[in-house]
């Protein structure tokens, strides 16, 4: 589970700073992103994680992908 909050000035705009959202770790981001609208990225979260935040269904979609496998948030 994730909860993301902005501070006022922050650049985060629409519904990815709006709605909430549900995040997938997926082994391919241009695969699950498909024609998806972006609302944000792809960028890379860290040195191990890309991420994009799309619109699916009107729904907000969050998903990462990891170049060390499923345990990418056991790296640090």
């Amino acid at each position: 589970m994730e909860y993301l909050r902005y501070e006022p000035d922050s650049p985060v705009t629409g519904p990815v700073r709006n709605q909430p959202h549900i995040a997938f770790q997926v082994p391919d981001l241009e695969e699950a992103m498909g024609d998806s609208p972006i609302l944000l990225g792809p960028f890379n979260a860290n040195e191990f994680v890309r991420v994009v935040f799309v619109l699916k269904d009107g729904a907000v979609f969050e998903y990462m992908e990891s170049k060390v496998g499923k345990d990418w948030h056991k790296t640090s």
